[in-house]
């Protein structure tokens, strides 16, 4: 009985399905490629199957030039889904790469609009509650 119950359990989950979804320069562009921009982001919230999650990691990378160390920060934007979306994503005009997995975060404590994570740093989160 214990073996079909973990069986269900394991048919139940469904996989999920990660993207890294490439930014794009939203502050650089003229008003009526940021307003064309704003209207493909809304049109794919709109046409999401399923509920998603969202998430930006800022990322540092050092980079050696001659002798001299230059340090970059940028951010990194993920989905993550319980199906695929990328024909969603792509149709939206969004460049993505799926992904095999993400890397967790670890929260030490969590709070409604953000996480404390080990590394005593902060995580804002943000939640979208589906009709």
């Amino acid at each position: 009985m214990q073996k079909l119950l973990k069986l269900k359990s394991k048919l139940e989950k469904q996989p999920v399905c990660f993207y890294e979804v490439f930014p794009v320069n939203f502050v650089m562009l003229p008003k009526q490629k940021r307003v064309e921009t704003l209207g493909r982001f809304q049109r794919l919230l709109n046409s999401l199957p399923c509920p998603v999650k969202l998430s930006a990691m800022k990322t540092q990378k050092t980079l050696e030039i001659h002798e001299n160390q230059f340090t970059a920060t940028y951010y990194r934007f993920f989905v993550e889904s319980p199906e695929p979306i990328d024909w969603i994503i792509e149709q939206c005009n969004f460049k993505q790469q799926p992904l095999t997995e993400l890397s967790k975060t670890k929260p030490a404590k969590t709070y409604p609009k953000y996480l404390l994570l080990e590394n005593s740093k902060f995580q804002r989160t943000f939640t979208r509650l589906l009709a």
